[in-house]
């Protein structure tokens, strides 16, 4: 598999991208999070693209961005993308997501995320 999901002690899904990943697989992960919501209005999500090689066309990354921004499970999640400093890999999906209302911040720091999460800085 190409992709964990884990829940930590303090509530923050973290979905870790490893290695080539397509649109299924994307879908996948995104069902395999959703399992771990407990209350829609405190959904916290870190997203881990470091690692990743993006395998879906320009098409398909536009999709999957309208879809997570459509996910009602997603709608009041706030999100971290966590990526390299020189690549991220997610940046269309971010791109297309966050124009739909996808409330997501970009980092290249996992403490400074983990931070944002949590509301320790803004």
């Amino acid at each position: 598999m190409a992709y964990s999901v884990v829940k930590d002690g303090e509530g923050i899904i973290s979905v870790t991208y490893k290695d080539k990943v397509d649109l299924a697989e994307r879908y996948s992960a995104v069902s395999d999070a959703c399992k771990h919501i407990d209350d829609i209005a405190a959904v916290r999500l870190l997203i881990d693209v470091r690692e990743v090689v993006v395998n879906m066309t320009l098409n398909e990354q536009k999709t999957f961005g309208n879809f997570l921004a459509n996910k009602y499970e997603l709608s009041e999640a706030k999100v971290a993308v966590l990526h390299k400093s020189d690549n991220n890999p997610n940046q269309a999906i971010d791109t297309y997501a966050y124009m739909q209302g996808y409330h997501l911040v970009e980092f290249t720091d996992p403490g400074e995320a983990r931070l944002w999460l949590k509301g320790a800085i803004a």
